[in-house]
């Protein structure tokens, strides 16, 4: 006679991302805290995407376009679903704002697009709440804070949307104990996106994870120093045509060349194509690092 045994299920939970804001390092801190502590699934708390050009607080006016904006984080959400391609994602305040702008322009939820259809992401599940081993996982705009709805709903609960939160309460019975976990988050406070909040509290930048079938929390936070100094892009600086040095080819002497060394200077002339490869961005992203818009015929001078 064999025993069927079931697979003990231990949770990372990645905390608010608002993307394309999301803090340097903070995927990797993920990923790293996935691992050590063998996790077999993954819940996103919520705002994954920031839609800042649509928040009912006032925008940036340096800040990108809606097209702009979501192009980068439809790049950047592309980031964490080649690492996760199997989530599930608690619908946040942020993520639902254009469905709520819809709802107030009166338009009818079938012309809205799912979230997994615009952001390419096919296999993650979006929900308000998902609950796994007595353990509820939501956002927390709905719900109130962890400690809040825990001892409300009697049921151990996570909560993210509160950036400054990042803890682990219990409260115990007679026969039952309950835990109150706030998850943090990784969202870079110096972006524009939030500064709404700044002047205030920094965010707890973290994840955490529930261990064995929903009966071990544990807090994670993200070794800042440790990231401090991660490789950033590298800078691009368009130019005018005009500005662009001449090559000798087979086609003819003094010919603009759309890839060449200047030799004089040592900086590299590329075309658009090249400079979308080298830093792994799509069009849309280069074109809000640039705060302008692209053609096929863009130029750019790379300096090492």
């Amino acid at each position: 006679m064999s025993i069927n045994q079931k697979e003990t299920q231990n949770i990372l939970i990645i905390g608010d991302i608002h993307e394309p804001f999301s803090l340097e390092g903070y995927r990797d801190h993920c990923v790293e805290m996935y691992n050590k502590f063998n996790c077999n699934k993954v819940v996103f708390i919520g705002d994954i995407i920031d839609n800042h050009y649509s928040s009912y607080h006032e925008t940036d006016t340096e800040a990108m376009g809606g097209g702009a904006e979501l192009q980068v984080a439809i790049d950047k959400v592309a980031l964490w679903y080649e690492l996760f391609p199997d989530a599930d994602v608690c619908i946040g305040n942020h993520d639902a704002l254009i469905s709520r702008k819809a709802q107030s322009g009166g338009i009818p939820e079938q012309w809205i697009k799912s979230y997994s259809e615009v952001l390419g992401t096919p296999g993650w599940r979006f929900e308000t709440d998902f609950i796994y081993d007595n353990v509820r996982y939501t956002h927390g705009h709905k719900s109130s804070k962890a400690r809040t709805a825990s001892k409300r709903d009697m049921m151990s609960t996570v909560t993210g949307h509160y950036h400054t939160d990042f803890y682990c309460e219990y409260n115990f019975g007679i026969a039952h104990k309950i835990f109150a976990l706030a998850v943090g988050s990784g969202v870079d406070d110096n972006c524009y996106a939030v500064k709404y909040a700044a002047g205030g509290k920094k965010s707890a930048v973290g994840c955490a994870v529930v261990l064995d079938d929903g009966t071990l929390p544990i807090l994670c936070p993200m070794d800042l120093e440790k990231y401090r100094h991660m490789k950033k892009p590298q800078t691009i600086q368009k130019i005018k045509e005009e500005e662009l040095p001449t090559e000798d080819t087979q086609e003819g002497r003094g010919r603009k060349s759309r890839s060449i060394l200047d030799e004089s200077t040592g900086e590299i002339y590329i075309k658009q194509k090249d400079v979308q490869d080298l830093l792994g961005v799509s069009k849309g992203y280069l074109s809000s690092m640039l705060n302008g818009r692209l053609n096929n015929k863009t130029t750019f001078k790379y300096i090492n």
